[in-house]
Order: C-alpha cells, then sequence, then structure tokens
C-alpha cells in the first residue's frame, strides 16, 4: 500500500504515509459509523420528504455509494449531477422516481448547506482560514 501511494502522489521519501495493517483497518472500522449516521440523517431527510419507509440500510447505502460516484467523477466539480444522478438512480426501487429525485437534489441542497456552514464557523474560529495575506504583510 505504501508503494501504491508513494506512486500515485509521486511523493519522495519524506512525504510517505506509512499505514500498518492494524492502523488501516481501525481507520476504515472509524468510518462506519460515521457513514451509518449520515445515512441516517439522509434517510430521515428522505422521510421528512414524504417518503414511505423503507429500509434504513437502502437509503444509507445509495447515498454513501452515490457521494462516492461524485468523488470518481473527475469532470465535473464535486460531482455535480453524477452524485444526485446515482443517488436517484439507487433510491428509484425504493422511494419511487419522483421521490428518488427530489430526495437526490434535497441531499445535495442539504451538504452544501452543512459545508457551508462548517465552512463558516471554521473561518469565525480562525479567520486566517479565509483571508489570503501576502508574504510579509500583516491581516
Amino acid at each position: 500500500l505504501n508503494r501504491l501511494l508513494a506512486r500515485v502522489t509521486r511523493a519522495g521519501d519524506a512525504a510517505r504515509v506509512h499505514l500498518s495493517s492494524g492502523r488501516l483497518i481501525l481507520v476504515l472500522a472509524g468510518y462506519c459509523p460515521y457513514w451509518l449516521w449520515v445515512g441516517a440523517t439522509f434517510w430521515a431527510l428522505g422521510r421528512g420528504l414524504g417518503a414511505q419507509p423503507g429500509s434504513l440500510f437502502a437509503w444509507a447505502s445509495a447515498f454513501s455509494a452515490s457521494y462516492v460516484a461524485g468523488y470518481l467523477s473527475l469532470l465535473t466539480p464535486s460531482g455535480l449531477g453524477v452524485r444526485e444522478g446515482v443517488l436517484a438512480l439507487l433510491l428509484a426501487g425504493v422511494a419511487g422516481h419522483g421521490m428518488a429525485g427530489i430526495a437526490a437534489l434535497g441531499g445535495r441542497l442539504w451538504l452544501s448547506l452543512a459545508e457551508l456552514l462548517m465552512a463558516s464557523l471554521a473561518g469565525i474560529a480562525d479567520p486566517a482560514l479565509i483571508w489570503i495575506r501576502e508574504p510579509g504583510r500583516r491581516p
């Protein structure tokens, strides 16, 4: 894994990532509760939009898969359109075609607002994160 990461990033010896198998498993196991939580909140969003109660696992896995598909789409900014299309496709069998499209658009809006809120809070906590300074000039 280390050689693959170094080759992909073209990093020198100083920048190599060293992950043992145990640490890699720990990182992956740590993300499982996160994706379950995000999937559960997306399922609750769908219920709030009027979707019929469906499988929490189906909603969570569809959301997670669409999020990954958006990352893999290198031609669109933030997977715009790809993530929504994959999500609508995966949810169509669970929520119906119309509700799947509404949930996909609602999910994009929901994530965009959450990212904007977190960026705003980070900017309030540390204004240096927002303001671009020229070298040698004080803010």
